[in-house]
């Protein structure tokens, strides 16, 4: 029996960018918020997927970071299983 492994979120923000990365075998998952460029203010907290550096699912929206973080862990799972066969 196997489990799988949480993702490991590295912080790769500046000033301009909130971003949290996670890197998988085959690819990387992103969490991310720009800043506004005319109030200076946070813009919303986007989800997405990057497969040899083309994002290939991106700007799905959030609620959070935390949420998500949630919805990429829950997109590895449902990716890493599509890959596995049930045995007896």
């Amino acid at each position: 029996m196997y489990r799988i492994k949480e993702l490991q979120w590295e912080d790769r923000s500046n000033q301009q960018r909130q971003l949290f990365v996670a890197n998988t075998p085959f690819g990387t998952f992103e969490v991310d918020r720009w800043m506004t460029n005319d109030n200076h203010e946070w813009g919303s907290w986007v989800w997405g997927f990057c497969f040899d550096e083309d994002l290939v699912d991106s700007n799905f929206e959030c609620d959070s970071k935390s949420d998500g973080m949630n919805k990429a862990q829950e997109e590895f799972e449902r990716r890493v299983r599509g890959c596995l066969d049930e045995v007896d």
